[in-house]
């Protein structure tokens, strides 16, 4: 099963994906893998992202607002810089998931980049293709585009914003239903 979740720009979409993860983690038994990018604050203003394996828990810093590259192979996006290490990590977490096969995947996020068929696209394509149940972020803005690209799989899109952030609205989400009701826990 393909899940997009969406939402506006800073409506907690990630906050929702890791909520998810937390609780199926705690709930069941499943395998979990891909990646969550983790804001970075400083004085309480969005500074970065931190991007996490969710197979080995590792982490790297995957964007920073900044308009100046740290290397030659950053890509500047918008207000973003995206850290070429960066990059590099997420794709090899995403491969990482892609070869371990896991009863989930979460992807966090498909972004401007992915629509172009640049950053994480490759990878992402092929855990789609490849994958039972994938969790693709996704803000509204690129929505269709999204159910465009994976439409052939029949997507269900997930609406934060109709539902809601709260732990029940994510207990009360297909996605945790699917696995929380095949009482997998071990």
């Amino acid at each position: 099963m393909l899940w997009i979740l969406t939402g506006s720009v800073n409506s907690g979409k990630s906050r929702w994906a890791k909520a998810l993860v937390s609780l199926l983690k705690e709930n069941t038994s499943i395998t979990i893998g891909g990646i969550i990018n983790n804001a970075i604050f400083e004085n309480n203003v969005k500074i970065g992202y931190l991007c996490e394996s969710l197979l080995t828990g590792a982490t790297e810093v995957f964007a920073r607002r900044s308009q100046k590259k740290e290397n030659d192979d950053d890509i500047i996006c918008g207000q973003w810089v995206i850290l070429s290490k960066g990059m590099r990590f997420a794709q090899q977490a995403l491969l990482q998931a892609h070869k371990e096969h896991p009863d989930l995947v979460v992807i966090d996020e498909f972004g401007l980049l992915e629509k172009d068929g640049k950053g994480l696209r490759n990878e992402i394509d092929k855990i789609v293709s490849s994958s039972n149940n994938v969790l693709i972020v996704v803000r509204k803005p690129l929505l269709y585009d999204i159910t465009t690209i994976y439409g052939k799989t029949t997507p269900q899109i997930i609406d934060i914003e109709k539902i809601g952030t709260d732990e029940e609205a994510v207990k009360n989400s297909m996605p945790y239903k699917c696995f929380a009701e095949k009482n997998i826990h071990s």
